[in-house]
C-alpha cells in the first residue's frame, strides 16, 4: 500500500472513531450542574434515597500473640499430644524448635537427635513430617553438602533418614530410607492410620502417589484425574488427597485400599482455588483456606462453609501462612514476611470473637472489587488500632463465578447507582468518571492543598485530578516509563509524539525501538497512557481526529499481531542462545528502548545496571501529546474514595490520614510511598549492601554482583546520585496511566 493510501485510510480511521468514541464517553458521562463550590448537586439514586452498605462481621475472631522469644519466623506448627511443636528462625537464620504447652504458656526448647548428629560439613532439612498411628511425631530428613570449593560437583545429596520419636521427643526409631526413596524427586511422606505409607513425589515432571506397606515395601501405585499433587492427610478413617484436575480446579479425594484410585469426594461451594489445606477438628473434617477465609468442610454432608474470615478477625489473608485447627474451636496460625514492607512474622492464637466487643464500635464501610495487598494490611492494621472506629469491607469480587466474571463488577456498579452506599469506595475498577459526575464522591482538594511538597509527591495528588476535582486518592504507586541509553535520545525525556516516530524512523542499521513489541503491546504503550489527551472527561468531550493520533495509529500498526511464533521448535542451544541476546541486547545497541518499573528502587537500580552496563541511562518516559509531561505514567497501588452520601465522611479521612502517615508509608510491599520520607528511607537501602549469616554466626558482606548471560558481574555499589535522579524523576511526572475499555476495544 502506497503511504498516501495508508495516512487516507488512518484518517477514515480517526473521524470514525472521533464519532464512535464521543459516543461511548457520552454515555458514560453525565453533565449536572454544580453549586457554587463546584460540587455536583444530583443524588445517586432515582429515588433520591441512599441505604447503607450491609456489613457482616460473621465469622470474626480474635487473637492473641504467642511470645517465643529469639524468633523472627516461623516455619511448622504442628500438635503433638497436648502440645504445639513448632519451629522458626532466630536473628542469625538458624532454625530452632520448641514444644509449647498452652495451657501453661511454657516452651522447652526441643534439639533432634538426627541433626545433632550430624558434622558441620553436612546439612540437612526437615522434608517431611506426620504423625504415627500411635500419635508419635516422625520426622523425614534430608542431609546434604555445600562445598563452593568443589567447583565440579558443589552439591552432594546424601539422602534421606527418618527417625519417630517419642511425645517427649526421646529417639524411638531410625531408619535409612534411601533405598526407598531412591532417584525420585520427594514432596512428602505420611502414614495412614492402616499401618501402610504414602509417598508423594514428582516423576519426569509428573504428580506421583506410590503406596508400602508398614516394612516399606510397595505395593502399588495411586491412579486418578490428577495434574498436581498438593498435599495427603492421614485422618482416623481414610487418607485424603489434596490434588489438581484435568481441568486444573483444586479437588479433594480419597484413595480406595482395594482399586489405589483417588476417588473425588463431591463439595458444595468449595473456593475453586486455594491456598492450603490443614486437618480438621470439633465440627469439621478438614478445612482448606485461601487468602480472604478459612473453609470449614463436613464430608458427609459435602458442604463447606466460611469459618475464619481473614479481615474480619484484622488479618491479611495474603500473608497467613499454616493454619492448625483445635478441638475446642480455636485456631493457631502463623503469618509471614510477604516481602518488601511485610509486617512482622508471627503466631497466634484464634478463638471466636464475643459480638459485644463491636457493639460501640463505629462502622465504616468499604466497598472494593479484589483487596490489593496493601488495602487489606491498611485495613487490618487501622482496625487493630482503633477501638471507636472500624473498617468493614465487602468484596464484591466474591459475587463473580467461572461462568460470570462480571456479575461482582456489575452488582457494584448496580448497588451505586440504587443508592447502596459504602463510605469508601475502591474505585479502581469502576465507571470512575461517571459517578463522579453523578455527585457521588467528595472533593478532597482541601484535604491535600495543606501537603507540604517537600512531606509528599504531590504531583501524584495532581495526576489523579478530574479536571480541578480529586474525588480520589492513592497511597502508593509505580512508575512505568521507557529507558534508553542517553547518546541514542539525547538525553531528552517526555518526546512528543513527532519526536519518538522520528527517532525510531531514523534507528541505526541493526537497531529496533523494541524487543519483541506486539501490535496490542505498541496500543497499550502508546495510546492508552495518552487517551486523556484525547479524551476530555471533564467536559464529556473527545477529539480523535487529530495528527498526533493517525500518528500514534500508524505507528501502531508497524508491528506484528504476534512475536515469537517459532519458540515451540526451540533447542536447548536455541533458549540459551536466545536469552544471552535477550540480557545484552541493550548493551549491544541491538534494542534501543526498554520498560521500566519504578517500585523498588534497590530493584531498579540493580535492572538499569544489568541491562545497560556502565553506559549512562536517561528515562525517557512514552510518546505523549501534553505539554511539560516527561512521558512517564504513574500506576497507583490502589484509589479510594469518599461517599458525599456518607454520613461517616470524617471518619473515614481519618483511615486515609493513617495510610499516609510515617509508619505505614515506610511498609509498603513493592509499591513507592508517596510520602517523600518514607520514600528517602527505603530508598537508602539501595545504598546498603546484602549481608549473610557465616557458619560462625558472623555477619558478612556480600559483594554487589548482578548475572548479564553466562556472566557474574560485581560492581560498585550505587550512589546518592544514582537515587536523586530517580527521585527527580518521578517529582517531575504529571500522567497517570488512563485506561477506557470500550475505548481500547473499538481502537483494536
Amino acid at each position: 500500500m502506497k503511504k498516501k493510501q495508508k495516512n487516507l485510510i488512518c484518517k477514515g480511521i480517526s473521524a470514525m472513531l472521533a464519532t464512535m468514541m464521543l459516543t461511548t464517553v457520552l454515555t458514560g458521562c453525565v453533565k449536572e450542574e454544580a453549586d457554587s463550590n463546584g460540587n455536583h448537586s444530583s443524588n445517586s439514586s432515582k429515588s433520591g434515597k441512599t441505604t447503607a452498605l450491609d456489613i457482616s462481621f460473621d465469622h470474626s475472631y480474635s487473637s492473641e500473640t504467642i511470645k517465643i522469644d529469639g524468633l523472627e519466623g516461623f516455619s511448622r506448627v504442628y500438635t503433638v499430644g497436648d502440645n504445639l511443636f513448632i519451629s522458626g528462625y532466630d536473628d542469625k537464620y538458624e532454625e530452632k524448635m520448641y514444644l509449647y504447652n498452652m495451657a501453661d504458656d511454657s516452651k522447652k526448647e526441643v534439639k533432634l537427635s538426627y541433626l545433632e548428629s550430624l558434622d558441620e560439613k553436612t546439612n540437612a532439612y526437615i522434608a517431611s513430617y506426620f504423625t504415627d498411628a500411635d500419635g508419635n511425631p516422625v520426622f523425614l530428613f534430608n542431609a546434604y553438602i555445600y562445598d563452593e570449593e568443589n567447583e565440579e560437583e558443589p552439591y552432594q545429596d546424601l539422602g534421606y533418614t527418618m527417625e519417630v520419636y517419642d511425645k517427649d521427643f526421646n529417639v524411638l526409631e531410625t531408619k535409612d530410607m534411601n533405598e526407598v526413596l531412591k532417584d525420585i524427586s520427594m514432596n512428602n511422606l505420611i502414614s495412614s492410620k492402616d499401618s501402610y505409607y504414602i509417598v508423594s513425589y514428582t516423576e519426569m515432571g509428573e504428580p506421583a502417589l506410590d503406596i508400602y506397606d508398614k516394612d516399606f515395601k510397595k505395593t502399588g501405585e495411586v491412579t486418578g484425574d490428577f495434574q498436581y499433587i498438593d498435599n495427603v492427610f492421614a485422618t482416623e478413617d481414610k487418607t485424603i488427597v489434596v490434588y489438581q484436575d484435568s481441568n486444573w480446579e483444586y479437588s479433594l479425594g480419597t484413595i480406595n485400599p482395594e482399586t489405589n484410585a483417588i476417588e473425588k469426594i463431591e463439595i458444595s461451594d468449595m473456593p475453586r482455588w486455594f491456598n492450603s489445606a490443614s486437618m480438621g477438628a470439633g465440627n469439621y473434617d478438614f478445612f482448606v483456606y485461601d487468602s480472604q477465609a478459612t473453609y470449614g468442610i463436613n464430608f458427609e454432608n459435602g458442604t463447606c462453609e466460611e469459618v475464619v474470615n481473614w479481615i474480619n478477625s484484622d488479618f491479611s489473608g495474603d500473608t497467613v501462612g499454616m493454619i492448625t485447627a483445635l478441638e475446642d474451636g480455636r485456631f493457631i496460625i502463623t503469618t509471614y514476611d510477604y516481602g518488601d514492607g511485610s509486617e512482622e512474622a508471627g503466631i497466634y492464637l484464634l478463638k471466636e470473637r464475643d459480638q459485644k466487643e463491636l457493639e460501640n464500635v463505629q462502622l465504616i464501610t468499604l466497598a472494593t472489587f479484589a483487596l490489593s495487598t496493601n488495602l487489606q494490611r491498611a485495613v487490618t492494621k487501622f482496625n487493630r488500632s482503633n477501638s471507636d472506629y472500624r473498617i468493614g469491607v465487602v468484596d464484591y469480587s466474591n459475587y463473580s463465578t467461572d461462568e460470570d466474571y462480571e456479575a461482582g463488577m456489575e452488582k457494584l456498579n448496580n448497588d451505586m447507582l440504587s443508592g447502596v452506599v459504602a463510605d469508601i469506595i475502591n474505585v479502581d475498577s469502576i465507571s470512575y468518571e461517571s459517578f463522579a459526575n453523578k455527585g457521588m464522591f467528595i472533593d478532597l482538594t482541601d484535604h491535600v492543598s495543606n501537603f507540604n511538597q517537600n512531606e509528599y509527591f504531590t504531583n501524584f495528588f495532581d495526576a489523579l485530578k478530574y479536571g480541578d476535582k480529586l474525588y480520589k486518592l492513592g497511597f502508593g504507586f509505580s512508575v512505568q516509563t521507557l529507558e534508553a541509553k542517553t547518546e541514542h535520545v539525547n538525553g531528552k525525556s517526555g518526546l512528543s509524539v513527532a519526536e519518538f516516530t522520528e527517532l525510531i524512523k531514523n534507528l541505526p542499521e541493526g537497531m529496533t525501538a523494541f524487543s519483541e513489541m506486539s501490535r496490542s503491546g505498541a496500543l497499550y504503550r502508546f495510546l492508552m497512557g495518552n487517551l486523556s489527551a484525547f479524551v476530555d472527561v471533564n467536559n464529556a468531550t473527545c477529539n480523535f481526529n487529530t495528527p498526533e493520533f493517525t500518528e500514534l495509529l500508524e505507528l501502531c500498526a508497524t508491528y506484528p499481531e504476534e512475536v515469537n511464533t517459532n519458540m515451540d521448535s526451540f533447542t536447548q542451544d536455541d533458549w540459551e542462545k536466545y536469552w544471552n541476546e535477550q540480557d545484552f541486547q541493550y548493551i549491544n545497541d541491538k534494542v534501543l528502548f526498554r520498560d521500566c518499573y519504578i517500585s523498588s528502587i534497590k530493584d531498579q537500580i540493580r535492572e538499569t545496571v544489568t541491562y545497560f552496563g556502565d553506559a549512562d541511562v536517561t528515562k525517557v518516559g512514552y510518546p505523549t501529546v501534553n505539554e511539560n509531561s516527561n512521558g512517564g505514567r504513574f500506576q497507583p497501588d490502589y484509589t479510594l474514595a469518599i461517599s458525599a452520601n456518607s454520613d461517616m465522611q470524617e471518619q473515614a479521612w481519618k483511615f486515609f490520614e493513617f495510610m499516609l502517615s510515617e509508619d505505614f508509608q515506610e511498609n509498603l510491599s513493592w509499591s513507592t510511598p508517596v510520602r517523600i520520607e518514607a520514600f528517602d528511607k527505603k530508598a537508602q537501602q539501595a545504598l546498603e549492601p546484602d549481608t549473610y549469616i557465616d557458619e560462625n554466626g558472623e555477619t558478612q558482606v556480600m559483594p554487589y554482583t548482578i548475572y548479564r548471560g553466562q556472566e557474574s558481574v560485581e560492581l560498585d555499589m550505587p550512589t546518592q546520585a544514582d537515587i536523586d535522579k530517580i527521585k527527580n524523576y518521578i517529582t517531575s511526572v504529571t500522567e497517570t496511566t488512563y485506561y477506557n475499555e470500550q475505548i481500547y476495544t473499538i481502537i483494536q
